[in-house]
């Protein structure tokens, strides 16, 4: 069985609240959650009954997510930032799980975004250069 994370907005009605999004965190249940506003944005971080860490931004995608950083149940999570030399703040998640507390960085997918962008001209560059030799 799948675990869900629902993302709810204030409706203006009487009810109060509509369902906006929902989206599976994996088949792990979710043992605890935590949230974070800063001025990067709304975050969420999951922890699950498999000692898995799970960090989501406020459109629910998945910024971060490591398997097995406990070796069982995670008991309590916390979003937070550490301060750096370069004078920025690091974001981390804090997992505690019995008697082990860890902090889990929670990378940003934009270096990896620029490497795959770098991979994907020097493939197509490549295949320029191939294709005009062939034509000779």
């Amino acid at each position: 069985p799948a675990s869900y994370v629902c993302l709810w907005r204030a409706s203006g009605e009487a009810s109060g609240w509509t369902e906006d999004k929902w989206v599976s965190v994996g088949s792990d249940a979710v043992s605890c959650l935590s949230c974070l506003t800063n001025r990067s944005g709304r975050f969420i971080g999951i922890g699950t009954m498999m000692g898995s860490v799970r960090v989501l931004n406020d459109s629910l995608q998945t910024l971060c997510s490591v398997r097995n950083v406990h070796s069982m149940y995670i008991t309590s999570v916390a979003l937070t930032t550490i301060p750096t030399a370069k004078d920025t703040h690091l974001p981390v998640l804090v997992s505690v799980s019995d008697r082990t507390c860890k902090v889990t960085e929670i990378k940003s997918g934009y270096r990896d975004v620029l490497i795959l962008f770098f991979i994907a001209i020097f493939i197509a560059l490549a295949f320029a250069f191939l294709t005009k030799r062939a034509e000779l």
